[in-house]
């Protein structure tokens, strides 16, 4: 599979974007995503790629939070098996679906996951305590594991609903949310990378500079997550969105 030198470059371009905002907000998967489609890579093969890009961007973020000791550690730990297990049964559900009918699914879900990003979130709560509690445990187990198998099964939005999750279930401030949102996605993204690749539906030509551009944008993003907070960058997420969502509609309304 070949691509223009314009078409690589755009899609390098639209990665940064996405890891920027990724790591503020949430939801950069909703950039990549339709912008491989557009590209002309097939469903299952772009679902698979953009795991790849997303995964090693997310885990720069990760350790930008983790140097301002913003991750609370045994939440993680209890809540990483529900992840992985989450992650790897929404991979293999969407591998055994049609590849035509893996478009149309897309298409419907597009919305729906940027439906996140019109949340109105709360002002940011106290951090929740060391103490990692029972209820805390239970709410944990559970969104670890409907997430995990979002992100598994489609994955654009993932870390937008992990914060709200944290952030209004767990009480967590929303810069500390997001933090732990964003390492979360990145176990949830290495289990999904292994079935993806071992099904071989990653292309490294692309997956490989648009990773090393979503990393840079990932560190300035959450650079600027722990400064500023992500308002702007939500606003300016919705109106690409929007673009790009109705350039994802006509291409495979125009097949189907």
């Amino acid at each position: 599979m070949e691509f223009s030198d314009l078409t690589v470059a755009c899609l390098i371009v639209v990665s940064f974007i996405a890891g920027f905002i990724d790591s503020v907000a949430g939801g950069g998967g909703l950039l990549t995503m339709p912008a491989l489609l557009l590209a002309g890579v097939p469903p299952q093969i772009a679902l698979g790629t953009n795991k790849l890009c997303g995964g090693l961007g997310t885990s720069v973020a990760v350790l930008n939070f983790a140097r301002r000791n913003l991750i609370q550690w045994p939440l993680i730990t209890w809540g990483a098996g529900f992840t992985v297990v989450g992650g790897l049964l929404g991979s293999r559900v969407i591998l055994s679906i049609n590849e035509l009918l893996v478009g149309k699914i897309l298409v419907f879900l597009l919305p729906l996951a940027g439906l996140s990003l019109l949340w109105k979130k709360k002002k940011n709560h106290a951090f929740a305590s060391a103490q990692f509690s029972h209820p805390m445990r239970i709410k944990t187990s559970l969104v670890c594991f409907v997430i995990g198998f979002y992100d598994g099964f489609f994955g654009p939005g993932t870390g937008t609903f992990l914060a709200l999750a944290f952030f209004s279930l767990l009480h967590f401030d929303l810069v500390r949310a997001t933090a732990h949102a964003k390492v979360f996605n990145l176990i949830s993204n290495i289990s999904a990378i292994a079935v993806f690749g071992f099904s071989q539906k990653i292309l490294f030509s692309l997956a490989i500079p648009m990773a090393l551009a979503n990393m840079a944008g990932n560190w300035m993003g959450s650079q600027m997550a722990m400064k500023k907070g992500d308002i702007f960058v939500r606003q300016a997420l919705m109106s690409v969105l929007l673009l790009l969502f109705v350039s994802l509609v006509g291409k495979f309304f125009s097949q189907l």
